[in-house]
């Protein structure tokens, strides 16, 4: 094992793009949270890995973005209704917020993300805001 990280606050997303007119590159990114929580990643996994980025060896990396349940979900008692969903369905995708979670640890874990050549997302409900993160080298 690489990495095991577990990093808690609201996740951002990185991929969704704006146009900028005028510009010559003409888009930015749509989250304005992206550039503080791609920082903080960086940051927490450089607490926790010594070392220098790992070049040209294949990973593998397991991520999973646990959210709050809404309070829609609860019944007066806090119990759970059983019409709830088990599972978040709503934005932001998972996607998204792999691509900003892979950006934030190249250079700091792994040389380029292109390394990342299995991976598994998954998005589950919990008490709060909370990423994990695992990266193995295959």
């Amino acid at each position: 094992m690489i990495l095991n990280l577990t990093i808690e606050g609201k996740q951002a997303t990185q991929g969704s793009k704006i146009p900028m007119p005028g510009k010559r590159f003409g888009v930015k990114d749509s989250c304005k949270e992206l550039p503080a929580w791609r920082h903080y990643v960086a940051l927490e996994a450089r607490k926790k890995f010594k070392g220098d980025p790992i070049r040209g060896t294949p990973l593998s990396m397991i991520l999973v973005f646990i959210r709050p349940r809404p309070q829609a979900h609860y019944r007066k008692d806090q119990s759970v209704k059983p019409s709830a969903p088990s599972h978040p369905t709503t934005r932001p995708d998972s996607i998204k917020m792999a691509r900003a979670i892979e950006d934030a640890l190249a250079g700091v874990i792994y040389h380029d993300d292109s390394q990342i050549v299995k991976h598994q997302i998954l998005k589950r409900y919990g008490d709060r805001f909370e990423t994990r993160i695992l990266v193995e080298e295959i």
